[in-house]
């Protein structure tokens, strides 16, 4: 059982394996969740606001995350290969070691995101839709 709390700490808890496959989680407000090293493989995240939110470490492989909010989340070393970042807002984001290989990216936007250190092309980030002041050096 995977126990976390929102962001005004009302609790919700919900099985760990019974949101695997679910949609349960589109469109969810999840702003400013604590969730660092949690394993979102696969999931179906469309929507969903994670705006400052702490995912750190976590593992959202294959994930659909097509106009997520990630605005000013914290990503780093996260698990992000072949998921699937369409039209994601990401401003400010945090993915400093993030592994991005093989991830859809197509009219994300990505200002001021930091990149460094994150496995990424520059193919993939030449379909985004907005990167300005993007930080990609170490």
């Amino acid at each position: 059982m995977v126990e976390f709390f929102n962001h005004n700490g009302l609790p919700a808890t919900f099985l760990g394996d019974g949101l695997q496959g679910s949609k349960a989680l589109v469109g969810a407000d999840l702003q400013k969740i604590v969730l660092p090293q949690i394993n979102l493989a696969q999931m179906d995240l469309r929507r969903v606001n994670f705006r400052e939110a702490n995912l750190q470490g976590s593992d959202l492989s294959g994930a659909n995350l097509t106009e997520t909010t990630l605005t000013e989340a914290n990503i780093e070393g996260a698990n992000l290969t072949e998921a699937n970042l369409s039209k994601a807002t990401l401003i400010g984001a945090n993915l400093r070691q993030a592994d991005l290989s093989g991830a859809r990216l197509t009219l994300a936007i990505f200002e001021m995101a930091d990149l460094r250190e994150a496995k990424v092309t520059d193919e993939q980030l030449g379909t985004i839709g907005s990167g300005e002041a993007l930080k990609r050096e170490p």
